[in-house]
């Protein structure tokens, strides 16, 4: 066999291999995405519902319906609803960050602890607005960041939405790595806490492996 037909099945293979890791790499992220929870055990502490709005490169604009009520979490393309922006919501957590409540004398800090440095864990705290007493202080979970934070329309509660991200080694991540843009796959779930005592609502994962995904989260009734 000459060397330029076996050079020519050598290259024939590795496409081969390639288009079967990127098959199989599709196929994960398919069934991961489609398996994942919609349902979860209700708290009559945490009340009204949630919506996150999720943009990607892939699927465009989503929006995620939580009802806190019920215990589901469900897509909801065409919901109307009336953004939460001007009271008491941010969509990032960069440096020190201050939202007060619409309602109540409570302001809520959102500290990233690292500027860019995604090894630094964010920390909330709640405090009083007049007098600056810290009522409460959570720290977020290793590998996870804030990027939206709402408070309930009682400003009782307090809506977290976390981002944690990986880069993409499929085939299409590999070439985009190779060409110095590497792909980046956002994962989001949110996690509400009350007030005024410790308990706290831990909901499922609502979005895994979104491509270049940036997402936004409102609290409605």
């Amino acid at each position: 066999m000459s060397r330029s037909r076996v050079m020519r099945l050598g290259f024939l293979s590795l496409l081969l291999i390639c288009f079967l890791v990127w098959l199989f790499h599709s196929i994960y992220l398919s069934n991961s995405t489609m398996s994942l929870e919609k349902t979860f055990k209700a708290d009559h502490s945490f009340s009204g519902r949630i919506v996150v709005t999720v943009s990607d490169a892939k699927t465009g604009n989503d929006q995620i319906l939580i009802d806190l009520d019920h215990g589901e979490v469900s897509d909801s393309p065409n919901l109307q609803f009336e953004s939460t922006l001007k009271a008491g919501h941010i969509d990032t957590c960069w440096g020190i960050v201050e939202v007060k409540s619409p309602s109540l004398d409570f302001v809520v800090t959102c500290s990233n602890g690292g500027g860019t440095n995604w090894s630094a864990r964010n920390l909330l705290s709640v405090l009083k607005s007049r007098s600056n007493e810290q009522i409460q202080q959570w720290t977020i979970e290793q590998n996870w960041k804030v990027c939206g934070l709402v408070w309930s329309t009682d400003s009782r509660s307090v809506g977290v939405l976390l981002e944690k991200e990986r880069t993409d080694f499929g085939l299409m991540g590999l070439v985009s790595a190779a060409s110095g843009h590497p792909i980046l796959l956002e994962t989001f779930k949110v996690v509400v806490y009350a007030v005024e005592s410790d308990r706290k609502l831990r909901l499922p994962v609502i979005r895994k492996d979104s491509p270049s995904g940036w997402a936004s989260i409102n609290w409605i009734q």
